[in-house]
């Protein structure tokens, strides 16, 4: 078997495993978007990518699927922008039965040879289509469901490298906190696994870990982006001039 074979096979299991454990729940929702989360290569069998649409509920639903770019403010903040140039949705819309799944097909057009990762998100949308009377025009739609999944589009050899960009003590309304901001100038995405932030002021030096590093800990930093964090402020480094240095791996 060919490694594109393998690919595909790979690809194949995935999706039937998917919709099996999506169908097999109990019907909570009104739809399943599967996986939340997909990696494309930029070029090659990969750069095509298919996602599931789950109907676990009790009647036909209208959902329509977009990609849209994906830009992360240092405060987590997130910007999304039509994606249409950058990728071919096949179908973009769809009428689901109850208990059945559409398979979505998702096609890279862009940059064979992106420098670092681009982020963007698939969004899978029910919708709630209301027809006019019939003395008016059109109709009207309502969106009644959203996901928002997660669609890299990774070049060969990508990997993240996040480390600390500064650290300084700032004043909330809740008192002192240490304010902390990583970057990552690495080609790929890091989300954060058991990250250890070592910070040294006034002769101390004080590991934080766990609980401490709790919104740092599963964070995402998109490749060439950075993200601020207000963590607890230790009694030991109240004084002094700060420097701080991060340990962490990366959730697969």
């Amino acid at each position: 078997m060919t490694s594109t074979q393998t690919r595909r096979s790979a690809l194949a299991a995935a999706v039937v495993g998917a919709m099996v454990l999506a169908l097999a729940a109990p019907p909570a929702s009104a739809f399943q978007l599967v996986p939340i989360s997909m990696e494309f290569e930029p070029t090659g069998v990969n750069a095509t990518q298919t996602f599931g649409i789950f109907n676990d509920g009790q009647e036909s639903i209208a959902v329509q699927v977009s990609i849209v770019t994906r830009s992360v403010a240092a405060d987590g903040t997130e910007t999304q922008a039509p994606a249409d140039e950058d990728f071919t949705v096949y179908p973009s819309q769809a009428v689901v039965a109850p208990g059945k799944v559409q398979l979505v097909q998702v096609h890279w057009l862009g940059d064979p040879r992106p420098a670092k990762e681009l982020a963007y998100r698939i969004l899978a949308e029910q919708l709630k289509i209301e027809l006019a009377p019939r003395n008016t025009l059109g109709g009207r739609i309502t969106i009644l469901m959203r996901y928002e999944g997660a669609i890299y589009v990774t070049p060969p050899g990508a990997q993240p490298s996040v480390s600390v960009e500064s650290v300084s003590r700032v004043q909330t309304a809740e008192g002192p906190r240490l304010s902390v901001t990583v970057a990552n100038k690495g080609t790929a995405h890091g989300a954060l696994d058991g990250p250890v932030l070592t910070v040294r002021g006034a002769g101390a030096s004080i590991d934080l870990r766990d609980e401490a590093l709790a919104d740092l800990g599963g964070a995402n930093v998109l490749a060439g982006g950075r993200r601020q964090f207000l963590l607890p402020l230790p009694t030991a480094l109240a004084t002094g001039d700060l420097t701080a240095t991060l340990k962490t791996g990366y959730v697969q």
